[in-house]
């Protein structure tokens, strides 16, 4: 799937439901995300934002 690698995805609903599960799953497709969500998202779930290589 390398189409998604680099892309950029902007995800509402972040916090929980399909909008957490979508997250996930575009973040293991190497894809850059903005993301948000109407809850606070706890560190150990933060990534850390950086620039790709």
């Amino acid at each position: 799937m390398q189409y998604y690698v680099g892309k950029t995805a902007l995800i509402t609903g972040a916090s929980s439901g399909i909008g957490e599960s979508f997250a996930y799953e575009l973040a293991e497709r190497k894809m850059n995300l903005v993301l948000r969500g109407c809850l606070r998202i706890p560190p150990r779930y933060r990534i850390r934002l950086s620039a790709s290589p």
